[in-house]
């Protein structure tokens, strides 16, 4: 999730130094030096001060996993952000060699096929065990063949297609949203008639993450019960933070078992750059202003941001959050608004009353085939 709201960028980075942090966008980004600190208050804390500590600043930070030998970085100086451009990434770096060879062909690949077994005819199946079978044999690469993007992908991949290049000759990002493009095509998602038309092949696997998400779901959404109508800096510090580590909820990154203990209080020392302060700030002066997220992945992550809404909606400093999502599956958690109404169904039939309370209630009948715009609840 990202948050903007009033036209200025609000996003709050959690970032950190090694393979068990927090994440957040692609590529992953790592901090090449700073100090971790603990965040301190947390969304069970009270509400005690109406002040929040400055946020801690990193001078520069490297864009590219340690050891990959890929130039990069990023550097904050008072307020000012310079960006040095990388190398383009191909298979000479270790992380791209794992992913285009074996963590994307094999492993994703792999488990979307079983997942989606009674659910697609085979010859569905087969063309997307194909794919795998392609990159790993590092076969010719062809035309992405549907979907509404189809023309600016096959013009950044023309000059590959026409030197006759195979999958080891793509960059890296070109060729990990390739794979991608190609399981749509795999299954007809964009041809009205298909057997695979509109159909999510992550699916399935987005609903065991959900399901397996839910214990921890009910942490978050006690704090949230707790935090409801409370505006001030430990409560909102608290539910934002919280709403960040959900980030760590990527399928393409860890497998559903992976992602049952991730996100917990014993991360909150691995934060390293928090700017809480200037997001609280900003939304304190500026009440009843509109704050729009840009949801990243569903399961844990998409449960935090709704928690997350709800609070703010609860406050007089929110007055309506937007949830921008995905138009269509593509990489394997995204959030679309299926997965948002899944989430809110699943919440709402808990046993749990603080699960039921998590969603905003209150939506707007003004909304795209991507957004969904939150209200306040009539009473909170």
């Amino acid at each position: 999730m990202r948050c903007v709201g009033h036209v200025a960028v609000l996003a709050a980075t959690f970032l950190a130094a090694d393979a068990d942090a927090a994440f957040v966008g692609a590529p992953q980004i790592r901090w090449a030096s700073s100090q971790p600190r603990d965040p301190g208050a947390h969304a069970a804390g009270r509400c005690t001060s109406a002040r929040s500590s400055p946020g801690l600043r990193a001078a520069a930070m490297s864009l590219f996993p340690k050891g990959s030998g890929v130039s990069g970085a990023v550097s904050i100086e008072k307020g000012k952000i310079t960006v040095e451009l990388p190398s383009i990434l191909d298979n000479a770096d270790p992380f791209v060699l794992d992913t285009m060879t074996a963590r994307v062909p094999t492993k994703i690949i792999g488990r979307t096929v079983e997942y989606n077994e009674g659910k697609l005819p085979r010859e569905e199946l087969d063309r997307i065990a194909a794919i795998g079978d392609e990159m790993r044999a590092d076969g010719k690469l062809s035309a992405i063949a549907s979907g509404p993007n189809k023309d600016v992908f096959n013009a950044a991949l023309a000059p590959y297609l026409a030197r006759g290049d195979t999958w080891s000759k793509l960059p890296w990002y070109l060729g990990e949203t390739y794979v991608y493009h190609r399981l749509l095509d795999a299954v007809g998602y964009f041809e009205g008639g298909a057997p695979g038309a509109g159909f999510d092949v992550f699916a399935a696997e987005k609903e065991e993450a959900l399901q397996q998400a839910l214990p921890l779901a009910a942490a978050r959404a006690a704090a949230c019960k707790a935090a409801v109508g409370e505006w001030c800096a430990a409560r909102f510090r608290g539910m934002l933070h919280m709403a960040l580590w959900g980030n760590q909820g990527d399928s393409s990154l860890f497998t559903v078992s992976d992602l049952s203990g991730k996100g917990e209080g014993a991360d909150a020392s691995r934060l390293l750059v928090d700017d809480t302060s200037d997001i609280w700030n900003h939304l304190a002066t500026r009440p009843g202003g509109e704050v729009h997220f840009f949801n990243d992945n569903s399961g844990m992550e998409l449960i935090s941001d709704l928690a997350l809404a709800r609070f703010l909606l609860s406050t007089p400093a929110v007055g309506r959050v937007t949830l921008h999502l995905k138009p269509y599956p593509f990489f394997v958690s995204d959030a679309t608004k299926n997965d948002f109404r899944r989430t809110v169904d699943v919440l709402a039939a808990s046993s749990d009353p603080n699960q039921r309370g998590a969603p905003p209630s209150r939506r707007s009948a003004h909304s795209s085939s991507s957004a969904v715009a939150l209200l306040p609840s009539r009473r909170s």
